[in-house]
């Protein structure tokens, strides 16, 4: 019996292998990145930088205020030291503070008319009186007008109020010192008449005095009003504002 030669195996079919698995890295949020946390940490760290320089430069920028401010509170108390050192030796002949912060200036003026008009004084010392009350108040407000406001206040950084206060202060004393003059002035005239005419000049320097009275307070306001602002205004133990502190 013949033996059948054994037949060739068939041989197997090779098989491809698959691709390898690559490594996918899992993608992390933007908030998970470090680049992100490095931006937050530089745009920190200039923030923090900046507020620091900002706290610096604001306390600066007081601290100059704070030393411009007193410079020119300084300036304010000196220059109405200087003015009150110019107009008191001026006014102070002519009459008195009265509380709070008034001046009665030349009184004897009024008394003068109203004793002129009764006839309780006479002819010849009303004409006197009123001739020395001219004199009075027109050396007075020739002296005021020689105070130079403008120089005292140039150059200094006031405010506008501050200057206007000063300027206003002194022209109103002037004025009325010159309409107190005036009246003195009608006074004398009417010692020099009778009658009718007399009555009218009289009438006529009491009205003028009146208004001169008024105007002055109102520059004496002004004076004591720049005094406060100045901080130069004392109060007396009395608890009043005197003209001088």
């Amino acid at each position: 019996m013949a033996i059948k030669g054994k037949s060739k195996p068939r041989g197997r079919k090779s098989v491809t292998p698959g691709p390898r698995p690559a490594y996918v890295p899992v993608k992390r949020p933007w908030w998970q990145k470090g680049g992100f946390w490095i931006g937050v940490l530089v745009v920190l760290v200039a923030g923090s930088t900046a507020g620091i320089w900002y706290g610096v430069a604001k306390n600066m920028t007081n601290d100059r205020k704070e030393a411009n401010r007193n410079t020119m509170e300084t300036r304010k108390r000196e220059t109405v030291v200087q003015y009150q050192s110019l107009v008191e030796p001026i006014i102070s002949p002519l009459g008195q503070t009265v509380a709070p912060a008034g001046f009665d200036i030349l009184p004897q003026l009024s008394t003068t008319i109203s004793d002129f008009e009764k006839e309780t004084l006479s002819t010849k010392d009303a004409g006197s009186a009123a001739k020395t009350i001219a004199e009075q108040a027109k050396t007075a407000y020739q002296k005021l007008n020689a105070v130079d406001v403008l120089q005292l206040v140039q150059d200094k950084g006031f405010n506008q109020s501050f200057v206007v206060f000063l300027l206003d202060s002194r022209s109103k004393m002037v004025t009325a010192l010159k309409l107190f003059e005036h009246a003195a002035q009608q006074v004398v005239l009417a010692t020099e008449l009778a009658g009718t005419a007399r009555e009218q000049l009289v009438a006529d320097a009491k009205s003028i005095t009146q208004i001169a009275t008024d105007t002055f307070g109102d520059g004496y306001t002004d004076y004591v009003q720049i005094q406060a602002a100045a901080g130069v205004l004392n109060v007396n133990p009395a608890g009043q504002l005197p003209g001088v502190p």
